[in-house]
């Protein structure tokens, strides 16, 4: 076995692991500190709640704007106001910094 394949193979023990599972308890409790630590920036959001990805972004912010809509979080202007450019933006960088990923 490679080092790399070592290690790929760890990346992927770790992650299911340790990673939460999509619209757990533990993953709504991280996502709600996440975005009421970073004021509603959803790249930092995508930076701190374990395991996430771009993909996930849809999913956490429909159930932020729940939140919002019930009152249970602030409604900060880094996320109820990005434009669709900021967002398109993350997406690319994503796409590009993963077109790297040689595993």
């Amino acid at each position: 076995m490679s080092i790399r394949q070592y290690y790929h193979t760890k990346y992927f023990e770790f992650y299911n692991i340790f990673c939460l599972i999509p619209d757990s308890k533990e993953e709504l409790e991280d996502l709600k500190t996440a975005y009421t630590e970073f004021k509603g920036d959803m790249n930092e959001i995508l930076n701190n709640v374990c395991c996430s990805t771009i993909d996930d972004e849809p999913r956490f912010a429909e159930i932020i704007r729940g939140w919002i809509k019930a009152e249970e979080v602030e409604d900060f202007p880094k996320f109820s106001k990005e434009t669709k450019k900021s967002r398109e933006s993350r997406k690319r960088k994503v796409t590009f910094l993963t077109s790297f990923d040689t595993t």
